[in-house]
């Protein structure tokens, strides 16, 4: 498997309200995804591509080869 390393993909917050809910205003969402967002954080995502590749950002990489360092991971087969 490819892992392509990619400066767009960015970590997005663990938790938000979706911007389609209407119960609420713009306002309180903006309010509360902040309180969410300092909470709880962020998390990395990972793209599979083709089914072969997956693209990660360059943080997530930076994880991936620490932890292969630390044998962590075994080789792919």
């Amino acid at each position: 498997m490819k892992i392509v390393v990619s400066p767009l993909i960015k970590p997005v917050p663990v938790l938000q309200i979706d911007p389609h809910f209407k119960w609420c205003t713009d306002e309180y969402r903006a309010k509360h995804n902040a309180w969410l967002l300092e909470r709880f954080g962020t998390k990395e995502v990972a793209f599979v591509l083709n089914g072969d590749t997956i693209a990660v950002s360059p943080q997530h990489a930076a994880m991936l080869r620490a932890e292969a360092k630390k044998g962590m991971y075994a080789p792919a087969l």
